[in-house]
């Protein structure tokens, strides 16, 4: 999230209130939700609506999407906490893909030394690049 001014709920509320009401009683597609957040700076992405999903906020059915209780306003706190919850989220998805990228590059290093050695009982002389020249591993 670096680059970026972290997410303050208060500073969003007022706004993403204001879409709660005016997207009161009528289903309203995903594109048009993701339009209307973006417009405000509010996170727009599926991970966020499905969070305020799981929280109550919104109902998803289909492609689209209604607001809870759109009359009453939610607290900042409550939008604070989904926030927090999704970025919990992508975290453990980057820690993740991290982790895998880290295990497939041990195993090809793995696979790549068994094929050295298995060249080398067979009498071959291997060479690896280093920079622009090849020396003998």
């Amino acid at each position: 999230m670096s680059g970026r001014a972290p997410f303050n709920a208060k500073e969003h509320i007022a706004a993403f209130n204001k879409i709660r009401r005016k997207c009161a009683g009528k289903p309203i597609k995903k594109d048009l939700l993701t339009k209307l957040l973006k417009e405000n700076k509010i996170l727009s992405n599926r991970e966020f609506c499905s969070e305020l999903v799981k929280e109550g906020v919104l109902m998803c059915k289909g492609d689209e999407y209604t607001f809870v209780n759109p009359d009453s306003p939610i607290h900042y706190n409550l939008l604070n906490s989904i926030y927090v919850k999704y970025y919990n989220r992508i975290r453990s998805y980057s820690k993740t893909a991290t982790l895998r990228k880290t295990q497939r590059k041990a195993i090809k290093d793995k696979r790549v030394q068994e094929s050295i050695k298995l060249l080398k009982e067979y009498g071959y002389e291997i060479y690896a690049p280093v920079g622009s020249l090849f020396t003998k591993v």
